[in-house]
């Protein structure tokens, strides 16, 4: 049974203010939750972004345990020997990071070659983040631009990540339907997804469509 405030329209005002109650309640309504490891590894508070991402996994039968970096300490804890995290043996691990936590910015005065060195140590940074996780089996989802007119990846960041990649997920504006997006699976490692178009309805929220999803790009 799904939780009258977890529905949209949502009111983050109150779900903040009934947290507490709100997971008692959910917790009492199923015994058949699937269990799952969740670390957080933070560059600012995430305390609070756990508890609303706790209720809405339980609202979806989904009873999470979560490890909590120290404040702005992901990378120590993603680098660093971290008997804690062995131990708690995460099934899915989450970066919070947002562009406060890009240690040096170019200025106006730097030339190209002092940018793309700027550049170049922030993607070995995450790449080492990248790579030290990886004992854990945990996918790394990242979320990256095209270049405008082409299915490329833009700029370093995004040729490093595609050759690194498992899966390539690719969403374009549908040719017949300009309020539908498209969603590719571009490459696969494993088994390739069906081809399938969303929309998005007035609560921002998608909801996949039922018709071809684009007849005029259809491989046949």
């Amino acid at each position: 049974m799904k939780n009258d405030f977890l529905k949209y329209p949502l009111n983050i005002e109150k779900i903040l203010r009934k947290k507490k109650s709100i997971k008692r309640e959910l917790l009492l309504n199923s015994e058949n939750f699937i269990k799952k490891n969740i670390a957080i590894l933070g560059g600012s508070t995430t305390s609070e972004i756990k508890n609303i991402l706790e209720l809405f996994l339980l609202d979806n039968g989904i009873k999470p345990d979560f490890y909590e970096s120290e404040y702005n300490r992901y990378y120590e804890e993603a680098l660093f020997e971290n008997d804690k995290l062995d131990k708690f043996n995460p099934d899915i691990i989450y970066i919070h990071v947002t562009n406060l936590n890009i240690v040096k910015f170019p200025k106006l005065t730097n030339n190209e070659k002092e940018i793309n060195l700027l550049l170049n140590t922030e993607i070995e940074k995450y790449k080492s983040i990248w790579f030290s996780l990886e004992k854990y089996n945990c996918a790394i989802i990242c979320v990256i631009h095209n270049n405008f007119g082409t299915s490329k990846m833009t700029g370093h960041l995004g040729s490093a990540l595609a050759k690194k990649s498992e899966t390539i997920i690719e969403l374009e504006q549908n040719t017949v339907n300009k309020d539908w997006i498209t969603v590719h699976c571009k490459q696969s490692r494993n088994y390739a997804f069906e081809t399938f178009s969303f929309e998005v309805n007035d609560y921002g929220l998608p909801l996949v469509v039922d018709d071809l999803y684009d007849p005029l790009k259809s491989n046949g």
